[in-house]
């Protein structure tokens, strides 16, 4: 069994990695909304929500 000090070693890259891979995706959402509706004019606005939706609405 692995001691506390590594595991929670282990945990923390894991939990990096998984940040970094999801703050890549942030810069094509804009994108992504402009081929969902090209139609809307408020992309700045649903890019802004979906930005900042995980710190407005903590889990």
């Amino acid at each position: 069994m692995l001691n506390w000090k590594k595991q929670v070693w282990l945990l923390w890259c894991c939990q990096l990695i998984s940040i970094a891979a999801m703050e890549m995706s942030e810069p094509f959402w804009p994108l992504f909304l402009r081929q969902l509706r090209p139609e809307t004019v408020n992309i700045t606005v649903w890019s802004a929500i979906i930005y900042g939706a995980p710190y407005w609405f903590p889990v």
